[in-house]
């Protein structure tokens, strides 16, 4: 039993520090272009990503495309070290607690479960790097977290956790997106290929899939999060006032600002985090 405890340990540990480990690794190619995607959903009415880029470099030149990079990195190495332990863990999880017969009637019943843990975990715990980011990516000048601390001394929380709720809809409709998808296409793919053990090749048509789906979903709720968390914020706005202000200000187009960039950067992370899950699980299937 503790042979079996200690195994398990450190594959959590393996599984966390591998994670945080590419947070990291990545965060010098997405870190640019969240900015950019996050420039244009506090300025929809710009619709180039060309444009937007080139406000951002006569701003401040190519240190503009850090700006936020330490609350950026700090919430990226957080939730990876978290998620692939969890990606791995609640699946087991519920897989046990739900009987067969539910599982067969309801196939994405365990994915769709796994989500909903993780989302509301992670909410809480990103929101506070994320306003930061946010507050940074859409600020001109210097020590600006050091002003957003003194302006807000007395609600600080408050502050801290704007936009949550719009965070929390964001994670469930991305973890939901990504799970539920993942889980289909390897399924086809396999039944495809029959093969248990999927190749590169499929594994990187399989990110691309996951990545569009995901950005497709989810992008509505991050436009209104960073509405919502911005220098400027939407003040007592609630999320879905937040969506029906920004669609009748900017229709469709305003919900999706930014989607070029995201997709990008979505697809670019879907191509680790599929291909990094994809190893992780064969390798806690053979232990």
């Amino acid at each position: 039993m503790f042979d079996y405890i200690q195994e398990r340990f450190g594959k959590y540990i393996e599984a966390s520090l591998v994670g945080a480990a590419r947070g990291l690794l990545a965060l010098p190619i997405e870190h640019p272009l969240d900015v950019v995607k996050t420039t244009a959903q506090a300025h929809p009415e710009i619709t180039s990503s060309l444009e937007l880029a080139r406000k951002v470099y006569a701003r401040e030149g190519i240190r503009g495309f850090y700006k936020g990079a330490l609350p950026n990195g700090a919430r990226l190495a957080l939730k990876q070290s978290y998620r692939y332990p969890m990606m791995l863990s609640f699946p087991k999880l519920y897989e046990g607690f739900f009987p067969v017969a539910f599982q067969e009637a309801l196939p994405d019943a365990v994915p769709t479960a796994t989500a909903i843990s993780i989302s509301t975990f992670e909410s809480w715990i990103i929101c506070p790097f994320e306003r930061g980011k946010v507050v940074l990516m859409t600020s001109e000048g210097k020590k600006l977290l050091r002003q957003f601390f003194a302006r807000n001394q007395g609600h600080l929380r408050q502050e801290l956790f704007r936009g949550v709720l719009a965070v929390y809809a964001r994670q469930l409709a991305s973890w939901g997106s990504f799970l539920v998808t993942d889980k289909r296409v390897k399924t086809w793919e396999r039944k495809r290929t029959q093969t248990e053990q999927l190749s590169l090749c499929s594994l990187m048509w399989i990110s691309f899939v996951v990545g569009a789906i995901n950005t497709a979903v989810n992008i509505p709720f991050d436009t209104a999060k960073t509405q919502l968390q911005k220098k400027d914020p939407l003040l007592n706005e609630t999320l879905r006032s937040t969506l029906k202000k920004i669609y009748r200000a900017h229709g469709v187009h305003g919900l999706y600002a930014g989607w070029r960039p995201r997709m990008i950067q979505y697809m670019l992370h879907a191509v680790f985090t599929v291909s990094l899950l994809e190893h992780l699980e064969q390798s806690w299937k053979h232990k």
